[in-house]
């Protein structure tokens, strides 16, 4: 993650935008965001019933 912060303050702020020159930690970051999306959507729904 801290390596696409660092792309995105190069250029327009916003993660993700281009893709690293890792590939491999490129994939380990989009993992990460998911799975934090992820158990962000389960507490809201968790949440709201």
């Amino acid at each position: 993650l801290e390596n696409m912060a660092a792309e995105a303050v190069k250029r327009d702020g916003r993660l993700a935008r281009f893709p690293l020159g890792d590939k491999n930690k490129e994939v380990i970051s989009h993992r990460f965001l998911l799975s934090k999306i992820t158990d962000l959507i389960e507490e809201h729904i968790s949440a709201i019933s």
